[in-house]
């Protein structure tokens, strides 16, 4: 158990230290998606806007993709990270 603790402890401070400017870029881009995404909800249904949707969503693919098996704690305290900039 402790060395689990320490493991997890090790991994988020080294990933913090290596990633943090990705995983914000993966914010961002996720952030970007959402709001484009609201437009086309909200009455935006242009072909344009749905090609642009298309490449907002592969754009925060290819920012997040080193964090989809990532656990929640450790997400949050990496979202902490970019709060804090």
């Amino acid at each position: 158990m402790q060395s689990k603790l320490i493991l997890g402890a090790l991994i988020v401070i080294l990933g913090t230290a290596c990633s943090d400017n990705s995983f914000c870029d993966c914010m961002k881009a996720g952030e970007k998606l959402n709001e484009h995404s609201n437009s086309i909800l909200n009455g935006d249904n242009s072909e344009e806007a749905y090609t642009i949707q298309e490449e907002l969503l592969e754009k925060k693919r290819n920012a997040c993709k080193d964090f989809e098996n990532t656990d929640g704690e450790t997400l949050k305290e990496l979202q902490e990270g970019c709060n804090s900039e």
